[in-house]
């Protein structure tokens, strides 16, 4: 773990920013504690689905908060340590293995080879030129009309095989499914000069791209039907909550997108528009289609909650938050990655969130609450927290213990602590021991520091399965 330069003082502490490596593939990144501040408001807002989905409409949305935007993978350079043996290549471009599981080497030169990313480039760029070519589509045509010619292109790559590497290249030469087509699309509008992100929701993976400033929603399901591939001017959010209105086809693929799971576990995947995280597939199997150093195949993410929808969307006017279960309750702060560090929290630490509440009046804040997270046991007794404008510390409501060793200390939060505008909650450890709060890692640019009398001696960090 690495502290970062200290922070203002708040509330007579001063917080550090923190980051941590998490692995070779990713390096250092921002840390964020893991809080979760939810509230509850009186009614729904409107509804969607023909009247079925109950949403909250603009509540809480925080604004000032910022994501990069841009195309980090280029011709030269894939954003990533190809020198050594990289699962980030394609099975492809890398020598052959005859008793390998799969051998690979379809595309591999044992001499004259510059850059092996280059190489991968270059052979994408090919079939871009071919798909523009199979649609009529010239270079002077407009972006729409290339990105769906791309579009369907990527979707003729499915076969009833699936083949273990979802690199695109390898998906190119041979077959996939949703995975691997999303990948394929996205690294042919890449080389395009095409701006996109992955979404990867429980069962499925699509992909938006950006022309003019506005994300369009691209689906390579080859049975999506010509509206299923390439949905322009809507968005993953307005595609989701309006289904039917898409013109989908396929049965599976709409009960993909309406399911409550498309908007869990922070679909955003954001390391894919910085690194080529392609080539994940089946990596507990030991093939060499893997990545072993990505857990799950994913990495830092973003989810559509009230403290990162703006981030994602800079120009949408109208943020819906669907509410699944039915009760007018928001989490405003969801955690923006399934990957976890253990942060070390000294006696007489402090951590840091930072929370924006927008205003209610039309739809009052009827209870709201904040949850602490911790790696391991925690005691009631062990921590107080106190927020700008309180002028006390208080305990904890309740400890509450879930899976995977973690628990959670949750206070409940009067009307004063909500009303409208920006507020540092601090938890303090008043115990004589040192805490294991939970961390993750965030891709948001301007993160909040994270803790206060950090021991250098105790800055090792420990990987964590995914919560």
């Amino acid at each position: 773990m690495e502290t970062l330069s200290m922070n203002e003082t708040i509330l007579g502490r001063q917080f550090y920013y923190c980051r941590s490596r998490l692995n070779e593939a990713f390096g250092l990144q921002n840390l964020a504690v893991a809080c979760e501040v939810i509230v509850r408001h009186e009614r729904v807002d409107d509804r969607c689905r023909k009247g079925q989905l109950p949403l909250l409409l603009n509540r809480h949305v925080d604004r000032q908060r910022k994501l990069p935007c841009g195309i980090f993978v280029t011709r030269e350079s894939p954003g990533e340590d190809v020198g050594r043996e990289a699962p980030f290549l394609s099975l492809a471009i890398r020598p052959p293995e005859p008793g390998g599981e799969p051998a690979g080497g379809e595309l591999f030169r044992a001499e004259g080879v510059d850059s092996l990313h280059r190489e991968e480039w270059e052979f994408l760029q090919e079939h871009v030129v071919r798909a523009l070519a199979l649609a009529g589509v010239r270079d002077e045509a407009v972006e729409t009309d290339k990105v769906r010619a791309l579009a369907d292109y990527a979707a003729q790559s499915e076969d009833t095989l699936v083949y273990p590497s979802f690199h695109p290249v390898d998906v190119l030469l041979h077959s996939s499914y949703c995975s691997g087509l999303a990948n394929l699309f996205f690294a042919l509008a890449n080389v395009s000069g095409l701006v996109c992100r992955s979404i990867n929701i429980a069962n499925h993976s699509v992909v938006e791209v950006l022309i003019k400033g506005q994300w369009h929603f691209v689906d390579n399901h080859r049975t999506g039907g010509p509206l299923g591939r390439f949905v322009e001017g809507r968005d993953y959010v307005d595609v989701t909550l309006r289904v039917d209105e898409c013109g989908f086809s396929f049965d599976t693929q709409i009960s993909y997108l309406k399911s409550p799971l498309a908007w869990r576990r922070s679909p955003y995947h954001y390391s894919s528009m910085l690194q080529w995280h392609w080539a994940w597939g089946e990596s507990d199997s030991g093939n060499r289609g893997g990545r072993l150093d990505v857990k799950d195949g994913y990495g830092v993410s973003v989810p559509c909650d009230p403290c990162h929808a703006s981030a994602l969307y800079p120009d949408r006017e109208v943020f819906p938050f669907p509410l699944w279960a039915g009760v007018p309750e928001l989490t405003l702060t969801e955690k923006a990655s399934w990957i976890c560090v253990d942060l070390p929290l000294p006696s007489g630490g402090a951590l840091l969130k930072n929370v924006y509440f927008g205003p209610s009046e039309d739809n009052p804040i009827i209870s709201a609450r904040i949850e602490w997270w911790f790696s391991g046991e925690v005691a009631n007794e062990e921590v107080v927290m106190q927020w700008e404008g309180s002028g006390k510390s208080e305990s904890p409501d309740r400890i509450e213990h879930g899976f995977d060793g973690v628990s959670k200390a949750v206070f409940a939060l009067p009307n004063k602590a909500v009303i409208p505008g920006r507020r540092n909650f601090i938890l303090q450890n008043v115990s004589s021991r040192t805490l294991r709060a939970v961390a993750y890692p965030t891709p948001l640019l301007d993160p909040d520091p994270v803790t206060t009398n950090i021991s250098n001696a105790d800055l090792n960090t420990l990987r964590r399965e995914p919560i």
